[in-house]
């Protein structure tokens, strides 16, 4: 699976693409300038702001819905009851880039009709960040034209027209896909709930029962996928879970061989996603890194902290999981002098696979996952003895132990 994600005005819409193959793991996409992840409350505005706009140099409003603190406007044109109006050159800036929208129509403070944004980065862009994108905006957002990337290549926008008109966050964006929604229509997007069908050469996508807005679909989904022709046994066939800007974030992939995968994520502080397969309730989660297509990316300190335990992983992130050479540390808030509260060494999809665990008894003993020869990216068998998580005398422990298998998260 592929994930693409675009950015522009720091709108975060979130696509993801099934395709046949046989991994089910996913090549996450960086093309999303850091600037475009905020909580909700950190976005602050007067009293009166309209929501979803932000102040220029001359206090006239523009759209900007995911704006975060320090973020500037700049405006070149006509300012009319408060909101930029007319033609103009529309600069956004943030800590990371700067998006130049050149001979640029503005209404009510939206972007309408066609257009080139430039976008600059502080430092030298990824090889797959956004660097231009030339097409259409309506009523804010873009809805048709490609995008272009640090590397040179370019992507189509993948906002489809169903039969009516109404445009939909497509998961593809071949000449020959059609799309069917069977819901309202809103301002040109398709919104509320309704059954969304896509087809293409490929096969069909049925989302039941699902809610879009602004032709993006939020909340809970089920889709089932038809493929025209037999799917490889690793190719997934179902989803049923919960959907954030249109990507999966919560639930279990149903594979053509009948195999179940689960992924879970829950958001940090800041809105960031992250990793966490065994939440806990009132479990507090905080990142102090980046967000690159909503995902915790990068260097950083996560925590995840309730009333037992708190647990702090430092290293670096890639689609919220820590990869590569890192450290856990745990504390807890009873005394145990067996229980694990460190782990020294090399993570792969935020899982250990080799490195030194320390007990609170000052004992350190090491550590290494192995899989057999024939084990699939899909799932390993785990041969050796790892570190899990145990529950004793209704208090959670990190302890040593056996566990005889383990699944991989698809979406890495």
């Amino acid at each position: 699976m592929q994930k693409i994600v675009v950015s522009f005005m720091l709108i975060g819409l979130i696509s993801v693409t099934f395709s046949c193959s046989h991994s089910t793991k996913t090549n996450s996409k960086n093309i999303l300038t850091d600037a475009s992840i905020a909580s909700k409350d950190e976005v602050t505005t007067l009293k009166n702001d309209p929501k979803n706009y932000v102040k220029d140099q001359n206090g006239c409003f523009v759209w900007n819905p995911n704006a975060q603190p320090n973020d500037k406007a700049n405006w070149s044109g006509g300012c009319k009851n408060g909101y930029a109006n007319g033609n103009g050159t529309l600069k956004l800036s943030s800590k990371q880039a700067t998006e130049t929208y050149n001979n640029t129509t503005l209404i009510h403070g939206k972007i309408e009709g066609k257009v080139i944004v430039e976008v600059s980065y502080k430092e030298k862009p990824c090889e797959t960040c956004i660097v231009q994108f030339t097409g259409t905006y309506k009523n804010g957002n873009p809805i048709e034209g490609a995008l272009t990337f640090g590397n040179g290549k370019t992507k189509k926008l993948p906002f489809v027209k169903d039969k009516n008109g109404c445009l939909v966050w497509a998961l593809n964006t071949t000449n020959n896909i059609q799309i069917d929604w069977s819901g309202a229509c809103k301002d040109g997007f398709a919104n509320g709930k309704g059954t969304l069908k896509i087809f293409s050469p490929k096969g069909t996508e049925n989302y039941n029962n699902i809610t879009l807005k602004n032709g993006i679909m939020n909340g809970y989904g089920f889709v089932k996928l038809i493929y025209k022709d037999k799917p490889c046994e690793t190719c997934i066939i179902q989803f049923e879970g919960i959907y954030k800007n249109s990507s999966p974030i919560n639930g279990t992939f149903l594979l053509a061989n009948k195999q179940e995968i689960k992924i879970s994520y829950v958001e940090a502080q800041n809105g960031c996603l992250v990793w966490n397969p065994e939440p806990k309730p009132n479990e507090k989660v905080q990142w102090t890194g980046k967000c690159v297509n909503g995902f915790a990316s990068g260097k950083g300190i996560l925590t995840y902290s309730n009333n037992k335990t708190t647990e702090t992983l430092q290293g670096t992130f890639k689609n919220g999981m820590m990869q590569g050479k890192g450290t856990v540390h745990i504390d807890y808030t009873k005394k145990c002098d067996t229980c694990i509260v460190n782990y020294t060494g090399v993570f792969k999809d935020h899982k250990p696979i080799q490195g030194n665990i320390t007990f609170a008894n000052g004992m350190i003993r090491k550590h290494k996952l192995k899989t057999t020869a024939n084990s699939s990216l899909a799932e390993e068998v785990v041969i050796n003895e790892i570190v899990r998580r145990t529950v004793n005398s209704s208090h959670e422990y990190y302890t040593y132990g056996n566990l005889s298998s383990g699944i991989s998260s698809p979406l890495h």
